[in-house]
């Protein structure tokens, strides 16, 4: 088992071990820190993982930010094989999602990807490190796509799932922040 993989395995135990009542709390943190954090609400387009599982909760910042009129784009996968995906926007949290690849919410088909400069790209992780290394599922979606972006790139995670250090690889992309329930780490 590679370094990166036994992090994920024991950062996926970490995160099911958590309490229920406590990660709402935490979310609802991480939430209240990016609403009203300015480099949100000065954006005007936002790419934004549609969480699952043991992710950081979007579901609520998603509706947010499409009450707030922002340009909200959620990740589609294009390709299994080729492990790529595009952001298209959507308009409506239930309506324009539909479950997808991985049992993840996706933009529905007819929804076109979109062309034009992201300001901000949210990004989940299994685990984040003080030099804004990311480890994700291992696939390689967003790394592939980010590699090409201008946006600010902005990890999300708890506490726990911040370490000192974490292996890295030329193709992982750093984070700019990494928002956590307690602080913003910028990324220098």
């Amino acid at each position: 088992m590679s370094d990166k993989e036994s992090i994920r395995v024991l950062m996926k135990a970490k995160l099911r071990e958590l309490d229920p009542i406590q990660r709402g709390k935490m979310n609802n943190h991480i939430f209240t820190t990016l609403s009203n954090w300015d480099l949100i609400k000065q954006s005007t387009s936002i790419g934004i993982y549609v969480s699952l599982n043991n992710e950081i909760d979007t579901h609520a910042l998603i509706k947010w930010g499409l009450q707030q009129n922002k340009i909200i784009l959620v990740p589609k996968i294009t390709s299994t094989e080729h492990n790529t995906m595009v952001f298209c926007k959507i308009n409506d949290f239930e309506e324009d999602l539909k479950i997808g690849e991985f049992n993840i919410l996706s933009p529905v088909d007819s929804i076109q990807p979109w062309k034009h400069k992201i300001d901000v790209i949210i990004i989940p992780g299994l685990t984040f490190d003080l030099f804004g290394n990311r480890i994700g599922k291992g696939k390689g979606y967003f790394d592939r796509y980010l590699f090409n972006s201008n946006a600010i790139k902005i990890g999300l995670a708890f506490n726990i799932q911040i370490q000192e250090q974490i292996p890295s690889e030329i193709t992982d992309v750093k984070m700019n922040y990494i928002v956590t329930e307690s602080q913003i780490i910028e990324v220098n």
